[in-house]
């Protein structure tokens, strides 16, 4: 076994102290940046299920717009079948009547009648579009 000089142990158990608490600083800076590359991949895993659970209720919010819409339309479409339906009828009971009780010769509407008449006829057409 090699005997070491007096004078050299003090100073060779300082080093390897030394080289003990850098050993062990490090290991506690290694194990401290591990957990706290944890914590933040838990703080983002947080957020990332707080994102997708308020994009699930707006995708469901938006869904039931959809549908709501939907229904507004075939709502709507309905609405105007019915109504170009009571439209025709009208016209042709109207046909009907002209030609059961036509107007006697030079019999005409005087101008403000005419324009009331042609003012109906007119909302009835932007109505139907």
């Amino acid at each position: 076994m090699m005997q070491w000089p007096e004078t050299f142990k003090p100073a060779a158990v300082r080093a390897i102290a030394a080289l003990a608490v850098m050993i062990g600083f490090t290991a506690g800076m290694a194990v401290g940046g591990w957990r706290s590359g944890a914590a933040v991949a838990d703080c983002r895993a947080d957020a990332s299920a707080r994102d997708a659970e308020a994009a699930q209720q707006a995708l469901q919010s938006l869904q039931h717009a959809a549908t709501a819409v939907t229904e507004a339309a075939s709502v709507a479409t309905a609405s105007s079948a019915r109504i170009a339906a009571a439209n025709d009828a009208a016209r042709r009971r109207w046909d009907e009547l002209v030609k059961l009780h036509p107007l006697p010769a030079g019999c005409a509407p005087d101008q403000a009648r005419a324009q009331a008449m042609r003012d109906a006829l007119e909302r009835t057409r932007e109505l139907m579009q």
